[in-house]
């Protein structure tokens, strides 16, 4: 009786034994051969996230020379009212040739800046999107959390554009109305003037912003690229720690070969 529980224990274990080597062997195999494809596969992703921080890198180059051109209209509507405030202390005569250039040629200058912040706030939402796509990578570890998203940021500028046509328009009845009323209508300027100041740090608020996200993605292009350099030493390290267990594994079957085999032979 115990003669048949030795031998049944004896050729369970040489069959476990061969199993454990025959997976220790194909584990060793498939290994070395499925880590050319995963090197490739991790360094297609990278490159993949690497050409989107470019593109997003270009796109905010972009966005930087918009907020400059619409600084410029700033600095040019901050220059027209205080041109304005200086003709109110003129005469009656041009009175109302200052309230056309205030109620007609500024309102434009408006128009046209709140027509360029849309296009730019469409550009700075995908900048948004695609640095959250990219930061959400594990590999990078890039930190994405701004104090204010770029869009917000533009749409503060626009929003603060808002109310400037109603009062400059208003400015402009006040001239066609009278033009005796200087000191009141002095007064709406100078009103008018910081609100354009407003303006002013708004936008330097969102160049603030780009300046940041300019920041974020330099630091997450290195990172990509030191990531690129290492990738493929990074898995040939995985793949020999890997490789040492499967060996491991394989030279512990050789002890369970050996009990087997001392079962089958016991009396």
């Amino acid at each position: 009786m115990r003669k048949t529980v030795y031998r049944i224990t004896g050729v369970a274990l040489i069959i476990a034994t061969i199993l454990g080597l025959a997976v220790s062997l194909t584990g060793l195999v498939g290994l070395w051969r499925v880590q050319p494809k995963v090197t490739a596969q991790l360094q297609s992703s990278v490159d993949l996230l690497q050409r989107s921080a470019q593109a997003t890198a270009e796109l905010l180059v972009v966005v930087d020379g918009s907020l400059e051109q619409v600084e410029k209209n700033v600095v040019l509507m901050k220059s027209a009212v205080d041109n304005v405030a200086d003709s109110l202390e003129g005469t009656a005569a041009v009175t109302r040739t200052v309230g056309t250039t205030v109620g007609v040629d500024l309102v434009q200058v408006i128009r046209d800046t709140q027509s360029s912040l849309l296009a730019v706030g469409a550009g700075a939402r995908l900048v948004d999107d695609t640095l959250a796509v990219v930061s959400a990578f594990p590999l990078i570890g890039a930190r994405y959390k701004p104090e204010q998203p770029l869009q917000a940021s533009i749409q503060d500028v626009s929003a603060s554009l808002e109310p400037m046509p109603t009062s400059l328009q208003n400015v402009q009845k006040g001239f066609e109305n009278t033009a005796v009323s200087f000191e009141s209508l002095k007064s709406n300027v100078s009103e008018l003037g910081k609100s354009v100041e407003g303006i002013e740090a708004s936008l330097n608020s969102a160049q603030g912003v780009v300046a940041q996200y300019q920041s974020i993605v330099s630091d997450t292009q290195k990172q990509l690229d030191e990531l690129q350099t290492a990738l493929p030493g990074g898995v040939r390290a995985v793949t020999w720690v890997l490789t040492g267990l499967l060996v491991w594994l394989f030279i512990a079957q050789a002890g369970l070969l050996t009990q087997g085999i001392e079962l089958l032979r016991r009396e």
